[in-house]
């Protein structure tokens, strides 16, 4: 069964913490790519204004977004120190260029070959 969450009402740390406790049996799955995780991760930084909580509060937020993402702590860390960093702009979080080499285009083949 698949049950879509208005996270939208959690507005406080306390609301979140609360959260956390009552559903410590619940799985969540990710949903989405990777754009739309990046997005939940930004909105609930910028709504719970991140930067200005204490270290405790922080902590409960990275949990949260633990549990809703499906990203790893270390990822997580990653993500929020790039929301960090550019939290001003328009998205402050999206998937990066994928780096890739270009294939050899002009393989030789036995008849282009002239000795």
């Amino acid at each position: 069964m698949v049950i879509n969450m208005n996270e939208t009402r959690l507005t406080t740390i306390a609301q979140i913490e609360e959260f956390l406790r009552a559903n410590a049996v619940i799985e969540f799955l990710p949903w989405g790519d990777d754009a739309e995780r990046y997005a939940h991760i930004s909105r609930v930084l910028k709504r719970f204004d991140y930067a200005q909580r204490t270290r405790l509060e922080r902590g409960i937020l990275l949990r949260y977004l633990r549990l809703t993402s499906h990203y790893s702590r270390a990822q997580l860390n990653r993500l929020v120190a790039r929301w960090h960093s550019n939290r001003l702009a328009v998205a402050p979080l999206r998937k990066r260029a994928q780096h890739w080499t270009p294939t050899f285009q002009n393989f030789p083949t036995g008849r282009a070959v002239v000795f």
